[in-house]
């Protein structure tokens, strides 16, 4: 993960520091003005003063050149080595019943080889140019994670087109490491699953209509899940190590966390239908649902939040002062985020074969689907919900005779509907609003040449 933002305009943003330290009256330049300010707040000034604090790779310096402008660049590098066995076994028990099951055991080894990278700041109280400080809150050890799961089935044959399944089966996924040093909980546990699943597979109408039906319940231990969370021990003190601490406007802690009792539910079915040679219809329906178990979060863009107030240090002026932060709502109950309770789609396909000088084949394909409004976060506020939207595609292709050439005329979205895919009501302070829409019309032509050598 790499994240790079970029300050607006200030007026030491295309300085040289050490020119502009000394123009503030500090004869030797930038490493003097660094000195003052490291002692004031406690921290290292060097690589090696960082691992002599404990901190290694935590600590302020003076920037180098004259281009300020980039705010932070953030990074987590790691590695992971994951090794298995499996094994799987069915029983024929006769012409209508077959068990089977099978266990895997996993373990995933991770290491973190950097988590956190540089930020340019400046403090009105030491005057008018920046220092940089590097950060690296990696964990130094690697650490191993590891699950046995399984899975037993049951199939029903009562003829040779149909079948009756109900399946049981277990998941993980293993644990990580913390983006943030302030974070209570250093890592992140497993997440554990267990699958229920109940379908029927069949051929009916004289095989012209094939039938595929499912339910299924998702049942999670330590979902993982990451957002603006408060402490989930019942405390408002902020528990950190955090090197920002002292100048955070909030006592939020913002991690990744492991929630109880959270569950995906759904049902869907598709088919396809011959109607003739010619004629066949297909499609597919589905059903989703979820709640997440006790959960509190930080809702950004939130219209009616409650607030409360916290003192922290001003980073630009190193004075004490009292901000208004925003609590975290109760979201237990809440659907997840980009599960639309419904949608759909319908394809109705023409094929024949051409007679006379063109000859070769043609097949005219039109396909109807459609979203259902879905959360874009877990707050399932109005503001937050993505509307539903369909989208209708057509196109014809015909084969030469001998297969060597097909030509394919197409409109995608015939009726130019946009639909919003994701969608955050509310980001940063500088990017208030960001989203991802769907492709607009188009409209082409596709020719394949496949020669016969």
């Amino acid at each position: 993960m790499v994240r790079t933002l970029l300050r607006p305009y200030q007026p030491w943003v295309n300085v040289n520091v050490d020119d502009a330290a000394r123009a503030a009256g500090y004869a030797g330049g930038c490493q003097q003005a660094l000195g003052f300010f490291t002692s004031i707040i406690g921290a290292a000034s060097s690589p090696e003063e960082a691992i002599e604090r404990g901190q290694p790779g935590n600590y302020w310096a003076c920037p180098e050149g004259t281009d300020h402008s980039q705010f932070l660049d953030f990074r987590v590098i790691g590695s992971s080595e994951t090794q298995a066995a499996f094994v799987n076994a069915e029983y024929q028990v006769n012409d209508e019943w077959l068990v089977s099951g099978g266990l895997r055991y996993t373990e995933d080894e991770k290491s973190q080889d950097l988590n956190g990278g540089v930020a340019i700041f400046s403090f009105a109280f030491i005057g008018p140019f920046p220092f940089a400080i590097y950060f690296d809150d990696k964990e130094p050890n690697p650490r191993s994670w590891g699950a046995t799961i399984g899975h037993v089935s049951l199939e029903y044959s009562p003829d040779e087109d149909r079948l009756i399944y109900g399946r049981v089966s277990t998941g993980y996924r293993a644990g990580n490491f913390q983006t943030k040093s302030d974070a209570p909980p250093r890592l992140v546990k497993e997440e554990t699953l267990v699958n229920y699943e109940l379908g029927m597979k069949g051929l009916f109408m004289d095989g012209r209509l094939r039938l595929t039906s499912g339910v299924f319940f998702n049942d999670f231990d330590d979902y993982q899940i990451s957002g603006s969370i408060e402490p989930q021990g019942g405390t408002q003190e902020r528990i950190t190590d955090g090197l920002f601490d002292q100048y955070s406007a909030s006592p939020i802690i913002r991690f990744t966390n492991n929630i109880k009792d959270t569950k995906i539910w759904g049902a869907e079915v598709d088919f396809i239908y011959y109607i003739d040679e010619n004629w066949r219809l297909s499609g597919f329906y589905a059903y989703l649902d979820s709640e997440i178990g006790p959960h509190k979060e930080v809702v950004r863009g939130h219209p009616n939040p409650e607030t409360d107030f916290w003192e922290h240090i001003d980073f630009n002026t190193g004075e004490t002062v009292t901000s208004e932060y925003i609590l975290p709502s109760d979201m237990t109950g809440n659907q997840l985020p980009l599960q639309p309770n419904h949608k759909f789609a319908l394809t109705a396909s023409y094929e024949t074969p051409l007679t006379g000088t063109i000859g070769g084949h043609l097949q005219l394909l039109g396909t109807y689907s459609w979203v259902d409004e879905r959360a874009s976060d877990l707050s399932n506020f109005d503001i937050s919900t993505m509307p539903s939207y369909g989208r209708f595609d057509v196109r014809g292709t015909w084969t030469s005779p001998d297969e060597t050439i097909a030509a394919t005329l197409f409109v995608q979205n015939v009726f130019d509907e946009i639909g919003v895919i994701e969608y955050l009501h509310l980001s940063t302070h500088w990017t208030p609003r960001q989203g991802t829409l769907t492709d607009p019309r188009l409209v082409g032509l596709e020719v394949r040449w496949r020669p016969n050598l």
